[in-house]
This record gives structure tokens, C-alpha cells and sequence, in this order.
């Protein structure tokens, strides 16, 4: 059996990064929006993954998550004051989960997240990535 070790790393500073490094954050739609029944939002793979019995420990779920869909621009405000230079945050636009609709409500409230004060006054640069779109019933990506 391999003994254990342990490492010692000593601390990280901006100041280790070139001047023009930007730091950033980044979230996943269905980890931070919440509101699973507003909005026109459609179910998608991970409603149904998360609101099937056994399937998480603790039997939670994605239906409120940190609800930024209601407080978006307070979380902007705070990467902000944080000092991040970007936003990477995933979009779910697709209420049929199958890409065959848009949500224009859905599009609303990512145009407003993409015009919040700190986006528009380029405290913080935003990019989106569309979440991966697949039938939840055969895993197949659609």
C-alpha cells in the first residue's frame, strides 16, 4: 500500500498572472436559475434526472437552485465587486427541451442578464454556451 503524502502549495496572487489575465466565473443554467415552473421554461434532462426518486441522495433539485433567475442582477453586482473580468453562464431557451420552439420569454430574461449595468459598463464581459439538448429518454444528443 502507497504511503499517503501530502503537498504544500504556496499562495496565488493576481500579481502571479499577467497584467491582461482575466479571471471569471462561470455557471450552468440549471444550477443557479431556479423558477423550473416560470417563465414559459420547459422541462429539461436535469428536471427529470433530479425529480427521480433515488436518483440524489439528499432528494434535491434544481426547481429554485440559488434563483437567480429573480436576482440576477444582484449576482452580477457581485462577481463585479469581486473584482472578475468575465461571466460564462449556460442558456436553456427551448421550452419542449427538443429545440423545436424558442421561449421568448426565456430570451427576455438573457437579454436582460446580458444588459445588466455591470455587463454594459464592462465591469464584466459575458458568454453564453447553449446547454447540450438531449431525449432524456434515450440519451441521444438531439
Amino acid at each position: 500500500m502507497a504511503k499517503a503524502t501530502s503537498v504544500e502549495y504556496g499562495s496565488v496572487s493576481r500579481s502571479d498572472f499577467p497584467p491582461d489575465f482575466v479571471f471569471g466565473v462561470a455557471t450552468s443554467a440549471y444550477q443557479v436559475e431556479g423558477a423550473s415552473e416560470e417563465g414559459n421554461r420547459g422541462p429539461s434532462i436535469w428536471d427529470a434526472f433530479s425529480n427521480t426518486q433515488g436518483k440524489i441522495c439528499d432528494g434535491s433539485n434544481g426547481d429554485v437552485a440559488v434563483d437567480q433567475y429573480h436576482r440576477y442582477p444582484e449576482d452580477v453586482d457581485i462577481i463585479s465587486k469581486l473584482g472578475f473580468g468575465a461571466y460564462r453562464f449556460s442558456i436553456f431557451i427551448f421550452p419542449d427541451g427538443l429545440g423545436t420552439k424558442v421561449n421568448d420569454e426565456g430570451i427576455a430574461y438573457y437579454n436582460d442578464l446580458f444588459l445588466t449595468k455591470e455587463i454594459l459598463n464592462n465591469k464584466a464581459s459575458s458568454s453564453s454556451a447553449c446547454e447540450s439538448l438531449m431525449d432524456a429518454e434515450s440519451t441521444k444528443v438531439v
